[in-house]
């Protein structure tokens, strides 16, 4: 397999991008040459640090180099110098965007391309960023080339359709395909918009249950309607899981007198002095001379070359600090910097005798209000990302008043007040910031998923009433009521304290007890595993006292490519989760797609219900070759390590049995041992949980799917949100159901849904029964010590 090298002047940066290029790509061998040693996490490259990272991923299939800046090429090429004459001829510098680069290369590497795929796929990855002056159109579509045109019709699955983070994942899944592809809401009418614009797809304004026509023209028009087919299928890349706070939680709280009333942005309670952060620099004009056009316009390229690295750098530290998932953010705002259109505007303006920074400001706030005028509310919360870009440019070109929030009085707890938050604003706060509250801004503003990816308290919304609020007067946030108190009296300051003590007191006892097992007052031990979709999950899953994995996903290295993997890949990728797990429990799920998540390379029939249709095992049995490569690469991970097999999606003995039969076809021969187990997701399988316990070695519950199928409610669709409650009578008298039959039998029964990190949920599924709770890494120690708070 092609190896990798990062080149970087930022060790921070480096990490970030590996661990973007990991999830996104694939796992792959990947080293970085980042930063100086002298001093300790200095700015810069090394040849030497070059030199040792390409023998690290070193192998006959070669090795790519990508680097971030200018002087980085210099440290890569000499150290070329360094190597014989053969390694130097299969080593390729890779002239490519460092962030997209290194994802695309990641991607191939995986698929097993040769080097010189591996480096035209990493440089198609930033062709679609050429500056084009004539495209200034924000929403243009492509004029559809020659030949038949392919197309299909989608219904957004997701609660917020295409927002920022899918729509700059649709324009990198299409770089390098060679293909037209344009994008239509059936439902508002709006479109036709160019699949290859970030801009275009958000004001689509398409949302979760609109009609979306793909149409698509080229030699690759099939393989991209395939590919946002899956893109579809997967929720658009959102975690299901992911719970938008609503003004409704306003209501339910107790608000005392006085307070003002807002959105619950972000949970959590707290108190600290006011201050405000006042710039406003999108909205103002800048009165400058405007000079020399040629010279502004080479200034205005190289701010937006260097706001381009103060993004990346963002990512990299959103990655490091929250998730992948939050770095997406910056991610699309990488991408609105790079649209053609944004760039030829201000391009234009300067052209007419406009300063650099009038440029920016008129083109974006042209830009911005486009958003803001928009009668969606996420759609009008993207102005606040098109300002923050702008602001990223403007710094670079040294603009008065394009300040941070990153001056603010260290010595106290700081409320932070504003018209609206930036993102990168939210990203990069003093660590004495305790909480925030907006004028404007919503619950689906990219500042409000950043602050409850921080753990940081918000409120936005407020209205006018919030610019009463003085600097230093103390205010206390309640992101759960949403609302905020300025001056509370002193029996509700105290009230608040002791809640926010006992709240602080609960997550230090819980992350000091990571470690320990998580037991009962009354002495029964409860497993808290974590569910995983590769080894950097199960990395973090163990820094949080994971005692295992519970469940291993292993769709990811099945998704988003134009084949299935080979059996050496999989089997790399399972024994390098079970190398780090050390012989704790790995439960892996065999493929679980079907109807509703379909695979590019797999020709499935057309079903009027997918959720009843050909998933899971059912699948699997329907194509055994796929399911017999993916047991015989466990097979081999399991004659080296101990393992858990789970099939999913079972509905009768025949189908478990049939499994069974495959699986020790295939363990046979390596004289391989598993343990063996279904998951619950059919009312079906609950019911006949007493055959089901005398034949297989353990059960796990899909509460998820459970819950949807019990009541005939699609979990995706608002409308039926009502009947898909978990905590229903009949819901738990399955599992406990399940639970009784399995003990019987002395079997274990796990939880994997996300009923199992519900704290509401935890003391209903302990007393029933349930002797595994499987949750997200992030999860783990607070399920823990909530299982040692149980009687």
């Amino acid at each position: 397999m092609v190896g990798l090298v990062l080149v970087s002047h930022s060790r921070a940066l480096a990490e970030g991008v590996a661990v973007l290029a990991r999830e996104m790509g694939g796992e792959v061998p990947i080293a970085l040459a980042a930063g100086l040693d002298d001093p300790p996490g200095a700015i810069g490259t090394d040849a030497l640090k070059v030199l040792a990272a390409i023998e690290q991923v070193y192998s006959d299939d070669g090795v790519v180099i990508l680097m971030d800046l200018g002087s980085a090429v210099l440290s890569a090429e000499t150290a070329l110098e360094f190597l014989d004459e053969d390694r130097r001829a299969r080593v390729r510098l890779c002239d490519a965007p460092f962030v997209e680069g290194a994802i695309a290369a990641a991607t191939q590497a995986r698929l097993g391309a040769s080097l010189a795929q591996v480096v035209a796929e990493a440089e198609a990855a930033g062709r679609n960023k050429v500056i084009q002056p004539k495209d200034v159109a924000v929403s243009s579509a492509p004029a559809l080339g020659s030949g038949a045109v392919q197309s299909a019709q989608f219904t957004l699955p997701n609660r917020l359709g295409i927002h920022a983070r899918p729509a700059a994942r649709i324009v990198q899944m299409l770089s390098g395909l060679q293909a037209e592809v344009t994008l239509r809401n059936l439902t508002l009418g709006t479109g036709a918009a160019n699949a290859r614009s970030l801009n275009a797809l958000l004001l689509l304004g398409a949302r979760q249950g609109h009609v979306v026509e793909v149409q698509a023209v080229g030699p690759d028009a099939a393989r991209a309607l395939e590919q946002l087919r899956a893109f579809f299928a997967e929720n658009l890349g959102d975690p299901p899981e992911e719970a938008m706070p609503t003004a409704a939680s306003s209501a339910a709280a107790h608000v005392p007198q006085g307070a003002l009333l807002g959105v619950a942005a972000a949970p959590g309670v707290a108190i600290g002095e006011a201050r405000w952060v006042r710039h406003s620099v999108v909205s103002q004009e800048l009165t400058l001379s405007s000079g020399d056009a040629q010279q502004e316009l080479q200034r205005l390229q190289h701010a937006f070359a260097r706001a381009r690295t103060r993004i990346q750098t963002l990512i990299a530290d959103t990655t490091r600090k929250h998730s992948a998932h939050a770095a997406a953010i910056f991610q699309a705002q990488l991408l609105l910097l790079e649209e053609p259109a944004f760039f030829a505007a201000a391009e234009a303006l300067v052209q007419d005798g406009a300063s650099a920074e009038q440029a920016v400001l008129r083109s974006a706030a042209q830009l911005a209000q486009t958003y803001a005028q928009s009668e969606d509310a996420v759609l009008r919360a993207r102005a606040a990302d098109v300002e923050d870009v702008a602001r990223h440019v403007l710094v670079e070109l040294g603009a008065s008043g394009a300040t941070e929030a990153q001056d603010v009085d260290s010595s106290v707890p700081v409320v932070l007040c504003a018209e609206r938050f930036a993102p990168s604003e939210v990203a990069r706060l003093p660590t004495n910031v305790v909480a925030l509250c907006a004028v404007q801004d919503s619950v689906v503003s990219h500042a409000a998923i950043l602050a409850r990816a921080a753990g940081l308290p918000a409120v936005f919304g407020i209205g006018e009433a919030l610019r009463e609020v003085h600097d230093r007067q103390t205010l206390l946030v309640d992101g759960e009521g949403g609302f905020v108190l300025s001056d509370p009296p002193e029996a509700v300051r105290l009230a608040y304290r002791e809640r926010i003590a006992e709240r602080e007191q609960q997550r230090r006892q819980a992350e000091q007890a990571a470690h320990l097992p998580a037991i009962t007052r009354g002495g029964r031990r409860v497993e808290v595993v974590a569910n995983i979709g590769g080894v950097a999950d199960a990395q973090r899953a163990l820094e949080q006292g994971a005692e295992g994995v519970g469940l291993f996903r292993t769709e990811f290295l099945f998704l988003e490519r134009p084949d299935p993997p080979s059996e050496e890949e999989q089997y790399r990728a399972y024994r390098e989760v079970a190398t780090l797990l050390e012989g704790r429990r790995l439960v892996v799920r065999t493929l679980d797609v079907g109807g509703d998540k379909p695979l590019p390379w797999l020709t499935l029939p057309k079903e009027n219900n997918p959720f009843l249709g050909l998933r899971g095992l059912r699948l699997c049995l329907a194509r055994p070759e796929v399911f017999r490569t993916q047991l015989r690469a466990l097979a081999r991970v399991a004659a080296e390590f101990p393992l858990h097999v789970m099939f999913p999606m079972v509905s009768t003995l025949d189908e478990w049995r049939a499994a069974r039969a495959m699986w020790e076809e295939a363990a046979r021969p390596l004289n391989a041992h598993a343990a063996l187990g279904i998951m619950v997701e059919t009312p079906a399988a609950a019911l006949q949980a007493e055959a089901f316990a005398r034949e297989v070695d353990f059960f796990s519950i899909g509460t998820n799917d459970l819950t949807q199928y019990v009541f005939a409610a699609e979990r995706g669709n608002p409308a039926l949100a009502h009947l898909n409650d978990a905590f229903h009578p009949a819901t738990l008298e399955l599992i406990e159901r399940v639970c009784r039959a399995a003990h019987a039998q002395g079997k274990w029964v796990g939880v994997c849904g996300e009923l199992g990190a519900d704290e509401r949920a935890i003391p209903a599924l302990v007393a029933i029964g349930v002797d595994e709770l499987s949750v997200a890494p992030a999860a783990v120690s607070r399920v823990k010590q909530c299982v040692r708070a149980l009687p």
